[in-house]
């Protein structure tokens, strides 16, 4: 995606020095401007400005700090299409912090694409977070330049996850509090980046909540639930699991531990005891 924030702008659709009586006026000359591109050639001014008020009466795209992020989707767009303007003056754009937006970047979405539409909203809202950024790019007078803060910025939010194939995550769901005791000795007496144990309920707990179901789970064996997650390195992994395996007398015929082991793509960082 970062590569691509480049062909997703058009000269033509970035604005410099505008100035705005209001937010209509706003989202009129983003529709005048989105058209540029060639992606909009056969949708109207009038379909991108109702598309665009459609989502702002939901809720405000106002993000804060002097920024405003005008959003929609269109049916039959085959990629985004995304322009920025700027307002030294400043316009009311119902901010709750209550100041006037100086920069506007706005995206038109394929109705298709819900998921890259959320990643490129994050992007761009994690490269508008830099301190001064909005200042930097309200003075600029170059469009291209301008584009560059953008392409740049989320190039670097979105680095390059290197693969950890050397690691692998470990879920231990445990429905017995004396096996919970043994296993997490256990695994904590293991060289792990982190372990993290969640307070977990089975399956039944909300089944018997279902008037069909109900009465069916009269014991009250399973009260106790919980989960441990643990990431472990490639060369420890198979002495936790026989570890774990003697503790229960056998895994494969203990009916209150579930172990599962999955291989990390990627992993980095740690959690402190």
């Amino acid at each position: 995606m970062p590569a691509r924030i480049r062909e997703f702008f058009e000269h033509e659709c970035v604005a410099i020095g505008e100035k705005f009586e209001n937010k209509e006026a706003v989202l009129r000359t983003i529709a005048r401007l989105a058209v540029q591109n060639p992606l909009l050639k056969d949708v109207s001014e009038s379909n991108i400005f109702n598309a665009l008020l459609e989502r702002e009466n939901l809720i405000s795209t106002d993000f804060g700090h002097g920024i405003a992020i005008p959003h929609c989707k269109l049916e039959g767009l085959k990629d985004f299409v995304i322009g920025t303007i700027t307002v030294p003056d400043g316009v009311d754009f119902q901010a709750e912090d209550t100041e006037l937006v100086r920069l506007i970047i706005f995206i038109i979405a394929p109705l298709q694409e819900a998921n890259e539409h959320i990643r490129l909203l994050s992007l761009i809202s994690q490269t508008l977070q830099e301190p001064g950024i909005v200042d930097k790019i309200v003075k600029e007078t170059d469009r291209e330049k301008i584009i560059n803060y953008f392409v740049c910025g989320t190039e670097e939010c979105a680095f390059s996850l290197s693969s950890t194939r050397n690691r692998y995550l470990m879920h231990i769901f445990v429905q017995d509090e004396g096996l919970f005791e043994d296993i997490i000795q256990v695994v904590s007496s293991t060289d792990s980046s982190s372990i993290v144990v969640v307070d977990s309920q089975y399956e039944g707990t909300y089944l018997q909540r279902i008037p069909l179901f109900a009465n069916i789970w009269s014991d009250k064996d399973h009260d106790f639930s919980k989960i441990i997650i643990v990431v472990l390195e490639n060369e420890l992994t198979n002495d936790v699991v026989r570890r774990i395996d003697h503790i229960c007398g056998g895994l494969h015929k203990c009916d209150h531990v579930l172990l599962t082991v999955q291989s990390l793509f990627y992993s980095a960082g740690s959690l402190q005891l």
